[in-house]
Order: C-alpha cells, then sequence, then structure tokens
C-alpha cells in the first residue's frame, strides 16, 4: 500500500448507514440576534464564539472570502449563522464557520496561506482564537487585500485590492452591517446535546449535507475526541487506509470511532442504528478519564507495532478499506486487553489468517447482509473470533 492516493474515495463502501436517528422530545431555546460584524469579529477574538473541536477547514479561496465582504460592505444579504450556546459567552459555530472566519480574517487583515490551514486551524482551537503573534506569523498567514474579479466592460472592481484599513468610506459600513445570528440551547434534556445532532443534521438538508461524523465533531468535543483526531494522523492508519491526507469529511475518524465504540462498548451491546450508537458512544466518552483515553492510545499504538505487516489487498474491498473487516480484526485483537487492562494481550495476527478470514464464506456472507444489523455485527465478530482466536469466544464477549 503507497499511502499516495490524492482523490476523494469512498470511505465506507461496505457499510449500509441509511438508518434514522430516532427522534426524542426536545426543550430547546432559540434566539434570534442582529450582531455587527464588528461585534462578531470582538467575540471571536476573545473566545466567546469558537470553532468547534471540531468542524472542517477553512476553505474558502480568497476570491470567495472577498466576495462576502464585497456583499457586506454594499449591504447585500448574506446567510444567517447558527451558533450553540454550551454556556454564558461560550458559543460554538453549528454553521457559518466560513463566513465568520471571513469577517474575522478580513478584520485582521490577515488571510492563511493554503499549506497553513492545518496549523492556523489547531492554534485556533487550542487557544480559543488567534494570539497576535500567531496572526503576525508571514509563514502561516498573508495580507488579506480583498481579491474581486472585473466588472462589466473590464473595469476594476471599486473595492479590488482594498484592505480592511483602506476601505474609506466604506469602513463604516462594513463595520455596523448586522448579520442575523440564531443561537439554540438545549434545556431538556440537561445531561447531554443530543438535540443538536438532530437540528443540525435538518439544517443540512437543503443544501451539502454534513456527514454524521462532522456534525458529532461540533457537539461531542472532549479529551477522547481531541485523542481520536491524534489517532487518525497515525502513519500506520494512512497506510492502511492508503490515503496520505485526512479525509475533509472526517469519515476516516468515523471508521477510528466505530472501531473503537465496538471494541469498548461490547459488539455484543451494539442496536441499532449505528449513528445513534455512536452518538451514544460519543457523549459516554466526554466522561473518559485523562488515564483512560491513554490507555485506549496505548492499544491501538500496539495493534499496528505487531501488527505492522496487516496485508492490505485483503483488507479492501474495491479499492477501499473494509471498515467491517477492520473492525472485526480490531475487536479480535484488542478484546483481551480491554478487558483486563493489559496492552501486551494485544494479539498479533498471522497474515494466512487474515486472508483466511477476507475470504472466508460465512464472514462474507455477513457483510452482505447489511453491516450495521445487529445480528449481522454480531456473528461476524463472532465468526472472526474463530478463524483468528481459534473459536475463543470467551475472550471477545463483554458479558
Amino acid at each position: 500500500m503507497t499511502g499516495t492516493n490524492e482523490e476523494p474515495r469512498t470511505w465506507m463502501n461496505d457499510t449500509d448507514e441509511t438508518e434514522q436517528t430516532g427522534i426524542s422530545e426536545y426543550n430547546i431555546a432559540v434566539n434570534a440576534n442582529d450582531f455587527n460584524s464588528m461585534t462578531i469579529a470582538s467575540y471571536m477574538d476573545s473566545g466567546a464564539i469558537r470553532l468547534p473541536f471540531f468542524q472542517r477547514h477553512f476553505v474558502w479561496e480568497r476570491t470567495r472570502a472577498s466576495r462576502l465582504i464585497e456583499s457586506l460592505i454594499l449591504g447585500l444579504p448574506v446567510p444567517q449563522i447558527f451558533l450553540y450556546e454550551k454556556g454564558k459567552n461560550n458559543f460554538l459555530i453549528l454553521d457559518g464557520q466560513q463566513r465568520l472566519l471571513s469577517i474575522f480574517f478580513f478584520i485582521k487583515m490577515r488571510f492563511p496561506k493554503k499549506e497553513a490551514i492545518g496549523l492556523v486551524r489547531e492554534s485556533f482551537l487550542r487557544e480559543g482564537t488567534l494570539k497576535p503573534d500567531v496572526l503576525a506569523d508571514d509563514n502561516l498567514f498573508e495580507k488579506f487585500n480583498l481579491r474581486l474579479p472585473k466588472v462589466q466592460e473590464g473595469k476594476d472592481n471599486r473595492f479590488n485590492s482594498l484592505n480592511y484599513e483602506t476601505l474609506g468610506e466604506y469602513k463604516q459600513s462594513f463595520n455596523l452591517r448586522p448579520i442575523r445570528c440564531i443561537t439554540l440551547k438545549q434545556n431538556e434534556p440537561n445531561d447531554d446535546d443530543s438535540s443538536m445532532y438532530e437540528v443540525f443534521d435538518r439544517l443540512n438538508t437543503g443544501g451539502i449535507n454534513l456527514m454524521p461524523q462532522e456534525i458529532r465533531a461540533n457537539l461531542y468535543h472532549s479529551e477522547f475526541y481531541a485523542n481520536l483526531y491524534e489517532w487518525n494522523k497515525l502513519s500506520a492508519w494512512r497506510r492502511l487506509l492508503d490515503y496520505r491526507n485526512e479525509d475533509p469529511r472526517m469519515r476516516d475518524v468515523e471508521l477510528l470511532l466505530r472501531s473503537f465504540a465496538l471494541l469498548i462498548e461490547g459488539y455484543e451491546n451494539y442496536h441499532p442504528s449505528m449513528a445513534s450508537f455512536l452518538n451514544n458512544f460519543s457523549r459516554k466518552a466526554a466522561k473518559f478519564k485523562r488515564d483512560e483515553v491513554i490507555f485506549f492510545g496505548s492499544i491501538l499504538d500496539r495493534f499496528f507495532e505487531i501488527n505492522s505487516d496487516l496485508p492490505g489487498k485483503a483488507l479492501t474491498r474495491g479499492r477501499t478499506l473494509s471498515i467491517a473487516l477492520f473492525e472485526s480484526i480490531f475487536t479480535c485483537a484488542c478484546s483481551s486487553a480491554i478487558k483486563q487492562g493489559d496492552i501486551s494481550l494485544v494479539h498479533k495476527f498471522d497474515k494466512g489468517k487474515i486472508i483466511q478470514l477476507s475470504t472466508d464464506d460465512a464472514f462474507v456472507g455477513y457483510l452482505q447482509q447489511g453491516t450495521t444489523k445487529k445480528e449481522n455485527i454480531k456473528n461476524r465478530i463472532k465468526r472472526a473470533g474463530e478463524v483468528l482466536l481459534g473459536g475463543i469466544e470467551g475472550s471477545l464477549s463483554h458479558e
């Protein structure tokens, strides 16, 4: 496996997550406020409005960000922003990250360089805002002068090449331009943020839908999640995926989350839908202690260390990694270690056994019948245990 593939790929080619999560009753407070551009930038500067841990990258090019700034200067309508109120003066961006950051960057007169987007994002997430020394770093940022196309008859746009300080008479119009911000807060139930998953899912139905994991990233920030993103960068994991870059839709993160959820919760405790199962696990993961999270990471490291020669072709269906096959192998390899709290109990598997499993008629049959159905998950992991561990079912069960 080369790890050089750069094209978008179908990450979950053998999953059938078409089931919808169930709807519960919620008490949600919704408020609308008109914040002007200066207020928005001030809130982001202070960390009152924060990036969730973590949203997609800032992906707008300078031309697109410039068009937004031009719209605000001219008083043209722009889409509303959605914020989730976590607490007093603590808002997470649910929808509108690209617009909010464009305004913030313009007022700071700095635009992130394409190759530095990841570093800028990490700094923003770590500090809650961008410190002056980060904004001043020319390795990360360039000047934010508006880049706008020519108008009719090839004339230059009157705002082209201007920056925040050189707007002249238009500066006040930009500063005071109101933007509608919708804030949502879940009052009941008060022990989780589950309604936000439903709200956000529906919020994006009319456009380019956010993937389920992108929504979870907005709602279930925890130390476990922060580490999950770091584990997603592991070279062994990237090689297995045969995809060097992190997926901007976070499907690779979801593959790891799903594998850990089945391992830690116990595959026999899985109840469909997969989306609900992962949401519930994500909420529980927020309560994991630091030493638990470190232990989970050490299990993953140990798994890749002793199974560094996993046969890539045996783990793929078509061109892509079979998550159902990987999570079955991962569960079989690590269940004893999880149960007994000892990473030395992580199993090393012979190549031949893995190839045997990947072509086993019974195992493949469970994949074809639907990979997120309860009985199929239970039966295929049980079958994986029989092939890989000689049928030691007791070593896998959490019961």
